[in-house]
């Protein structure tokens, strides 16, 4: 359990990052946010900052506390991971690149005879398994990486 002293450091940080803070809102978050473990806390508001664009609500520092106690994947881009992608495929993008060269065969809409040659994404087989994938999707990270999807 943290302390409100420990607490309050952290959502001064929080402050800093998105916007300022009162004690209401501090006491408020404590409250629904002190069962939390100190170490986990501090390491979900670390990942909160980093990947969230406006003040977190309690269920967003829930959600990614626990992240953190089921074990968080670094992501490839961390100097601490070490080893392979859990996907070689799409390198743990959830997406597979693929060329069309516009006949049509590639499912996206509009494309047809006519059309000209254009790359397009395909949705990876590991999508709904691949820990990396589904860590940014539940985070709201995770998006499509080309203009044209064919599902």
């Amino acid at each position: 359990m943290i302390t409100l002293a420990d607490f309050t450091g952290h959502m001064k940080r929080l402050g800093a990052a998105f916007k300022p803070v009162d004690a209401a809102k501090i006491d408020a978050y404590y409250e629904a946010l002190r069962d939390i473990p100190a170490d986990i806390l501090g390491r979900a508001l670390a990942a909160v900052i980093r990947s969230e664009r406006f003040f977190p609500t309690v269920v967003s520092i829930r959600a990614a506390a626990d992240l953190e106690r089921r074990g968080r994947p670094r992501p490839l881009s961390d100097p601490g991971h070490v080893g392979a992608f859990v996907c070689p495929s799409c390198e743990d993008s959830g997406w597979l690149w693929r060329e069309c060269d516009g006949s049509g065969h590639c499912g996206v809409r509009g494309c047809s005879a006519t059309r000209y040659a254009h790359r397009y994404v395909l949705k990876c087989d590991c999508f709904s398994t691949n820990s990396v994938v589904q860590s940014k999707y539940q985070s709201g990270s995770f998006e499509a990486k080309g203009r044209d999807y064919a599902a």
